[in-house]
């Protein structure tokens, strides 16, 4: 098995350019069989040991899925790639998410499926408005009518 963190760090180059250092991973070097894909129930508790992570307020299942879901900023794809599939980066991401909301992940895949069924969906078209009928204008009297009084 290959240790990514060994791997990164002996492929890392830092420069220094004005003050500032930066750390460059070539990902090109990280080899595709590195990619993660999911996180099994295991993996997951490891994670949160490791950060000493407890499920008082969300279960393992829900912070498993969100390490899946926050996979998405990692090697799977180049332009959004900020943890590189690290284990701990990753639950970081996740816990930020389910510390604000306990059960974010099920909300947010429910929330995708939905958005994916109104994409397949035929989009409804409203049908056409009717024409306000046109008004006529009112034709004035020729001579001014007279005004009666009325006894009773």
């Amino acid at each position: 098995m290959i240790d990514i963190h060994k791997l990164i760090n002996e492929t890392m180059k830092i420069k220094e350019d004005d003050d500032v250092v930066v750390a460059e991973v070539p990902t090109e070097d990280v080899p595709a069989t590195v990619q993660k894909e999911t996180f099994t129930v295991e993996e997951a508790q490891k994670v949160a040991d490791e950060l000493g992570i407890t499920f008082d307020s969300f279960t393992i299942e829900e912070f498993r899925q969100g390490l899946d879901i926050e996979l998405e900023h990692g090697s799977k794809n180049p332009d959004t790639n900020i943890t590189n599939d690290d284990p701990i980066m990753t639950a970081k991401i996740t816990l930020a998410h389910l510390k604000e909301i306990a059960d974010y992940n099920t909300r947010l895949l429910a929330m995708e499926e939905e958005a994916k069924a109104e994409k397949t969906t035929e989009p409804e078209v409203a049908p056409p408005a009717e024409e306000p009928e046109e008004i006529q204008p009112v034709e004035e009297p020729a001579e001014p009518m007279e005004s009666k009084k009325i006894s009773a």
